[in-house]
């Protein structure tokens, strides 16, 4: 991280990547943004499947009028063997963006693939 710092003087930097139980380093996801921003950063759970949850997909920025939110979406894998899982996961992650919504803000989604 310390280089990031010299990379990108005057940005902060966020970021979560994936925990046990999950495979420790398998994913992650990671912001940069403005030092003179203040965002609330969260890290939401959404009910996902399996251990998708503690796999640091998701990143959320709450800045006074709008969100930014940053998400690594699992992929089905090979022969499809998680599809029912990335199914849920769509469903729980349009249920997450569905309550942002309600708090009346604009939503900004970066998505990564």
């Amino acid at each position: 991280m310390e280089i990031l710092g010299e990379l990108f003087p005057g940005y902060e930097n966020t970021w979560r990547s994936s925990q046990e139980p999950a495979r420790k380093g398998y994913a992650g996801t990671m912001f940069l943004y403005k030092k003179e921003l203040t965002p609330t950063i969260t890290f939401p759970e959404i009910g996902a499947p399996s251990t998708m949850d503690v796999e640091g997909r998701i990143i959320t920025l709450e800045f006074d009028d709008f969100f930014v939110t940053q998400v690594y979406t699992p992929n089905a894998g090979d022969g499809l063997k998680r599809l029912d899982d990335r199914q849920v996961w769509d469903a729980k992650y349009a249920e997450y963006l569905a309550t942002l919504d309600q708090q009346n803000q604009s939503l900004r989604r970066v998505t990564t693939t």
